[in-house]
């Protein structure tokens, strides 16, 4: 469910995670127990940067949130408006969808030139095969409760 998460982290950090801590739940009782619609995820990088990822398919809308704590002592806050104090939920898009079309569109443009121009991949096979094998590194976390390296 974070997978994409993830690849984001990967490409702002600049970085490989070296341990992965997850945690999840389910506030729909109904699928307790077969799906969970709540996680968080802590991944600890190589240079030693810290991620945090939380995410849930509970809230009515698309909030996706990034903090980043940087070595200045300063952060960054990537994803909403932290001087909004009256409605948590103003200026946040309702799907996934919403949130990525301009992000889509140019994928499919950067995936036309790639076929037509032969111009570079920006996503390597590499990429991919390392956000999987981190997903596959923060389920075994989630099940055996457990940081995996």
């Amino acid at each position: 469910m974070m997978i994409h998460d993830i690849d984001q982290a990967r490409w702002m950090v600049n970085s490989e995670p070296i341990e992965v801590f997850a945690t999840v739940t389910t506030f729909n009782k109904e699928l307790s127990g077969l799906l969970e619609d709540t996680a968080s995820i802590t991944l600890k990088f190589k240079n030693n940067t810290l991620c945090i990822i939380d995410t849930s398919r509970r809230s009515n809308k698309y909030d996706q949130r990034m903090e980043v704590f940087c070595s200045d002592g300063t952060t960054d806050q990537v994803g909403y408006d932290p001087t909004n104090k009256s409605d948590c939920y103003k200026g946040l898009f309702n799907s996934f969808e919403e949130r990525y079309e301009e992000a889509y569109k140019l994928e499919l443009d950067h995936f036309a030139d790639v076929l037509q121009y032969n111009t570079k991949q920006e996503i390597t096979e590499n990429d991919c095969i390392q956000n999987t094998l981190i997903a596959d590194k923060c389920c075994i976390s989630a099940i055996e409760k457990r940081v995996v390296k």
